[in-house]
């Protein structure tokens, strides 16, 4: 992969896929049901690069 070792952002719509995308990807999605500091908490990680991969929903 060209970008191997980088860090990834999945930003979606529908909540079927992207819960999909998070277990194929072993990734955290963040949707409209996630608590503030479970967010807070999965975007620091994020930023510190200690999450490689976070899926998102476009309400979240």
């Amino acid at each position: 992969a060209r970008h191997q070792g980088e860090q990834l952002l999945v930003i979606g719509q529908y909540i079927d896929q992207l819960d999909e995308i998070g277990e194929r990807l072993k990734a955290p999605v963040i949707k409209g049901d996630t608590s503030v500091k479970e967010r807070q908490k999965l975007f620091d990680a994020f930023r510190a690069g200690e999450v490689h991969t976070l899926v998102v929903s476009k309400v979240a």
